[in-house]
């Protein structure tokens, strides 16, 4: 028993990292940079950079299929080098259905000529991996200010409502929850009018405290 206890953890914990990892790459994320100008290199199908068509060319010399792929390059508030790629999503995964790579080159080239040199606030998804030539990829563009602090509210309504789901889906399915007026709480009950049981509504987010067969109790207004 202690070994499959030990199997089942080590399961949950694979699983969370693999999910942690998952909505990292995933979901949006900002920085804000000052925009030094934009590149377009060869790639291969698979979206890894070719610096020659020498590196395309298959066992039999053939070279293989490739495209252009455009590059928007900047420099971070400490001075650090970010590169991004700048491609369309379309219709597949991540579902951010861009489909203006080439309209947000033109944003990028018109924020890298300016003198005054703004500072740009970059929504982005993906990993910087240098030894797989990996890039983020560009959602969008918008000017600025260099102490410009930004709020991930998509993120945070994103994982609210996953978790109110999972509490949801822990709830036993034969309960039904009834709103009562008095208290900022709800009412477990079945269907023949039977009071199971509490749960505490908090304004993030709702607890839920079951009780014993029969017994209602009550925690007052929150």
């Amino acid at each position: 028993m202690k070994k499959i206890k030990k199997i089942k953890i080590g399961v949950g914990i694979v699983l969370l990292l693999a999910g942690g990892l998952f909505f990292h790459h995933t979901l949006p994320r900002t920085v804000v940079v000052q925009i030094t100008g934009t590149d377009v290199k060869r790639a291969d199908k698979t979206g890894k950079v070719i610096d020659s068509l020498n590196e395309a060319a298959g066992s039999k010399g053939k070279v293989a299929h490739t495209y252009d792929m455009r590059f928007i390059n900047s420099l971070t508030r400490k001075g650090k080098p970010m590169v991004f790629r700048n491609e369309d999503t379309g219709w597949g995964w991540p579902p951010y259905l861009k489909f203006g790579s080439a309209d947000l080159t033109a944003e990028a080239q018109a924020f890298a000529s300016s003198q005054n040199k703004p500072w740009v606030l970059v929504k982005y998804y993906g990993w910087r991996i240098k030894i797989f030539s990996m890039f983020p990829n560009t959602i969008s563009l918008k000017e600025v200010g260099q102490d410009y602090s930004h709020i991930p509210f998509f993120n945070i309504v994103f994982f609210v409502v996953l978790f109110r789901f999972q509490l949801w889906r822990s709830l036993p399915h034969h309960f039904t929850l009834v709103p009562s007026v008095p208290y900022r709480f709800c009412l477990y009950a079945n269907a023949a009018g039977n009071l199971y049981g509490t749960a505490i509504e908090l304004p993030s987010t709702t607890i839920y405290a079951k009780t014993h067969r029969g017994a209602v109790s009550r925690t007052g207004q929150v």
